[in-house]
C-alpha cells in the first residue's frame, strides 16, 4: 500500500521508507542491541549493496564497515567489542553522510548515527568511543 501524500508534498523516496523501517525496528526492539543478529546481518548487507550501487566513492568506507559488520554478525560467538567498534565507526560515517543528504534523509541519518554510536559504545566500552570512520578495525 502506497503512503498517503498531502497535496503539494512529495511522496517519500524508497530510501526514506527503508530508513524509517530501520529506525522503527530499532525502536521496537530496545534499540539496535535488541535486534536479531541474523536479521540485522541481512539488513546490513542490503544497505551495503545500496551504498555501493550509488557509485559515491565518499560512502564506500561506510559500505566497507557495513560489510565487516555483516561478517561479524554471522560469525559464531558474536564478538561484542568488534561489533561495537564497527557501530561507532558507522555512526561517524553516517553522520558525515547526513551532511550531504536531502533534509528529510539528513534528519533520519542523524538519528540513526546516534543509535549506532550509542549501541557501539555500549558494546565496545568507553576506551573506543572516540574511534572515527578512518580508524582501521
Amino acid at each position: 500500500m502506497e503512503p498517503r501524500v498531502a497535496p503539494g508534498q512529495e511522496a517519500p523516496t524508497q530510501d526514506q521508507l527503508d530508513l524509517e523501517a530501520t529506525l522503527a525496528a530499532a525502536d521496537v526492539s530496545d534499540g539496535l542491541l535488541g535486534l536479531d543478529p541474523a536479521e540485522a546481518a541481512r539488513d546490513v548487507a542490503g544497505w551495503a549493496a545500496r551504498i555501493r550501487a550509488t557509485g559515491n566513492a565518499d560512502l564506500f568506507s561506510v559500505a566497507d564497515d557495513l560489510e565487516a559488520l555483516e561478517t561479524e554478525l554471522t560469525l559464531p560467538g558474536l564478538d561484542g567489542r568488534a561489533v561495537g567498534v564497527l557501530l561507532i565507526r558507522l555512526g561517524t560515517g553516517t553522520t558525515l553522510a547526513a551532511v550531504t543528504a536531502a533534509p528529510v534523509l539528513s534528519m533520519m541519518l542523524a538519528r540513526l548515527a546516534g543509535l549506532l554510536r550509542t549501541a557501539g559504545q555500549a558494546l565496545a566500552g568507553p576506551a573506543d568511543t572516540k574511534l572515527g570512520a578512518s580508524d582501521a578495525g
